[in-house]
């Protein structure tokens, strides 16, 4: 789910909120997604799908991505509970005219850019999916790779720029930007997959530990502030690709999605935490994933941004026959260059010794002389 909660908070200068311009529902829920009027029911664009091997595009002509500012911890951290999912960013006590971020003086805005994306992105918030405890299938992620899940999906939510200077106003935007001009880069989500492992993932503990502060609907709390890089998976190299949709009303089909194939990892304890999260109802969130839909013909490029190239010409010259490697031009010995001022070579000894070696200046051996060249079929 490209959920709203990230868009609640980008607030408009008149003080609306971009949810009021694009969702006109006051209350909707994950256990009903077929009572989601307008685009939800009719668009032709719509996420989550499941990722198959038969509508794959292979793509290998991509730069690698770029995150900028990934590495940075920023100064605050905000985790919030919107009744429908678990968000975090980085908005406290921030003009919300240029949102979700406490910033200093020359700190830097964590952006998106590369892997085929056509501009830079600037992340806005995250947020998660997941599933009900169950002994008959996974559940809890809304992509799916060949029909089966995950059991928690983590959406890393990023805008367009151009389309606004704050993710409200770009998301805004949406419906005149499309009737001008067919725009479907608005926003740009990546996708995590989560996968069970026996030992807590110790980047997961910052937010396990504010989960307790935030259980009730509408709660939220500040938490103990982290790089985003700590949620991304080992290989951003390979990736799926495609144009969707927000996956809750009202569903605007002005998405592209990347979803890594490497995933992070998640303990049993930790997975249960979210869990214990309640909505408007006082109720456990559980299963708040949309169900997959259609692709309806839609390219879905198989992104691998690491192939390693090689020169033709190089190749044919490595895979000669070994009895000509004669013919090649001799490989020149390597001798060391040294700074004159801080090495002085002393004077020869008249009477010919075992050079010493001084532990501090292991430089000042004399250098033996290189051994003669000799072919390669010589050493034979």
């Amino acid at each position: 789910m490209l959920t709203l909660y990230c868009l609640a908070h980008g607030v408009h200068a008149d003080g609306g909120h971009p949810q009021d311009d694009l969702v006109g529902l006051a209350d909707w829920s994950h256990e009903s997604p077929e009572t989601w009027p307008g685009v939800c029911q009719t668009g032709m664009a719509q996420s989550p799908i499941d990722i198959s091997e038969a509508n794959l595009v292979q793509v290998d002509n991509f730069e690698p991505l770029t995150f900028h500012g990934f590495d940075l911890t920023p100064d605050t951290a905000v985790l919030k509970n919107d009744g429908h999912s678990v968000g975090m960013d980085f908005s406290e006590g921030v003009d919300y005219h240029f949102p979700y971020f406490g910033l200093r003086v020359g700190q830097t805005i964590p952006t998106l850019s590369g892997g085929g994306l056509s501009g830079r992105y600037q992340f806005a918030g995250l947020h998660f999916h997941w599933g009900s405890e169950s002994d008959e299938a996974v559940t809890g992620s809304e992509h799916t790779v060949e029909g089966q899940a995950y059991p928690l999906e983590l959406h890393l939510v990023h805008f367009n720029s151009e389309y606004g200077s704050s993710i409200g106003k770009a998301v805004n935007n949406i419906t005149v930007t499309l009737m001008k001009s067919e725009a479907k880069d608005i926003l740009a989500v990546v996708g995590v997959f989560a996968k069970l492992q026996e030992k807590d993932n110790p980047k997961l503990e910052p937010l396990y530990w504010a989960l307790d502060k935030i259980s009730k609907s509408g709660e939220s709390a500040k938490m103990s502030a982290f790089p985003l890089a700590d949620l991304l998976p080992r290989n951003t190299d390979s990736f799926y690709r495609y144009d969707g949709s927000l996956t809750t009303p009202g569903c605007n089909e002005a998405v592209i999605w990347t979803l890594f194939k490497d995933t992070i990892g998640i303990s049993a304890r930790q997975l249960q935490k979210f869990r214990t999260i309640q909505d408007s109802h006082g109720m456990a969130i559980s299963n708040n994933f949309r169900p997959v839909q259609a692709t309806n013909e839609r390219s879905i490029l198989d992104v691998e941004t690491s192939t390693k190239m090689f020169n033709p010409a190089f190749a044919d010259w490595q895979n000669r026959p070994f009895d000509k490697v004669e013919t090649l031009v001799p490989v020149t010995t390597f001798v060391p260059k040294f700074d004159p001022s801080v090495h002085t070579p002393k004077e020869p000894s008249a009477d010919p010794v075992e050079p010493s070696v001084d532990p501090m200046k292991p430089w000042a051996v004399p250098l033996k002389p290189p051994m003669p060249y000799k072919s390669a079929n010589a050493l034979r």
